[in-house]
């Protein structure tokens, strides 16, 4: 009887561990990627490739990333039982320079356990357009004075500098050229420091005929 009992209980967990095996799953070959940028681009992209392994449709409810630059998009939501398919991963370069690292979450709507989690590594080699700062800060009541940002094109000879950029009313830009060939200056002064501000200043530019914007934040804190 006890043989018996036994061999009910090994049928019933067989059972249970193949409908666990038959549930719809993804399978991602490759969980972590390390990709080397352009600079002269203004983006730069991975693929991940996915596989339903189990014998239900599944759903991908959401994919989100760790940080604004970083886009994540899908053909569909839906993948049959064995369908493939491809998460596409973009980065915008913008003044980001050295190695990035980023998580791309992905959600099932049917998921019972933690979502999985991708990472992405991009190399990006020393920019064309490198600024001496990527935010200026004036504290709230002090004097509305001139603040710079330092512009050097690393590669004169294929970057034009197109035009200097800010939506909020409340601060002045102008670019004017600096000492030496590939050397400008940024200006940037408040109209007032008596309310709290923040505003980004869009530098735009041309590098191997490709358009790259380099952003700098500008507040008042």
């Amino acid at each position: 009887m006890y043989h018996h009992r036994l061999k009910g209980i090994s049928s019933g967990l067989l059972a249970l561990l193949a409908a666990v095996a038959s549930h719809a799953a993804l399978e991602w070959p490759m969980m972590a990627l390390t990709i080397k940028a352009d600079p002269k681009l203004p983006t730069a992209e991975a693929v991940y490739p996915f596989k339903n392994s189990g014998s239900e449709q599944v759903v991908i409810k959401r994919v989100t990333t760790s940080c604004d630059c970083t886009k994540a998009t899908l053909a569909k939501e839906y993948y049959g039982p064995g369908e493939a398919g491809e998460l596409k991963v973009v980065f915008t370069l913008g003044a980001h320079t050295g190695r990035q690292d980023k998580d791309i979450t992905v959600t099932m709507l049917d998921e019972t356990g933690k979502p999985t989690v991708l990472h992405l590594t991009v190399n990006i080699p020393e920019s064309p357009v490198r600024l001496s700062a990527a935010s200026i800060v004036w504290s709230k009541g002090d004097p509305a004075t001139e603040k710079t940002v330092d512009v050097i094109l690393t590669d004169p000879t294929h970057t034009r500098l197109e035009n200097l950029q800010c939506a909020d009313t409340r601060l002045a830009v102008s670019l004017v050229p600096g000492k030496g060939p590939g050397n400008y200056t940024f200006i940037l002064k408040p109209t007032t420091t008596d309310a709290l501000m923040q505003a980004m200043v869009r530098l735009q530019a041309t590098v191997n005929g490709q358009p790259r914007v380099y952003l700098v934040q500008a507040q008042v804190r």
